[in-house]
């Protein structure tokens, strides 16, 4: 299993960071709280595609 971990500072990600986790099944998005949290599963079989961030002065 492979955990990233939200590098980024402000918006309460220095002390609480969100992380995505890819498992054998599932990709799990996680993002902490000081009182509560919320975490949510998507099998890979649900994922249809995947869009990326185009470069700052490539055409769309």
């Amino acid at each position: 299993m492979s955990v990233y971990e939200a590098s980024r500072f402000g918006g309460g990600n220095a002390l609480f960071p969100a992380t995505i986790k890819l498992g054998k099944d599932e990709v799990t998005f996680k993002v902490s709280g000081l009182f509560d949290g919320k975490e949510k599963s998507l099998p890979y079989r649900q994922i249809t595609s995947i869009i990326q961030k185009p470069k700052k002065y490539s055409p769309l």
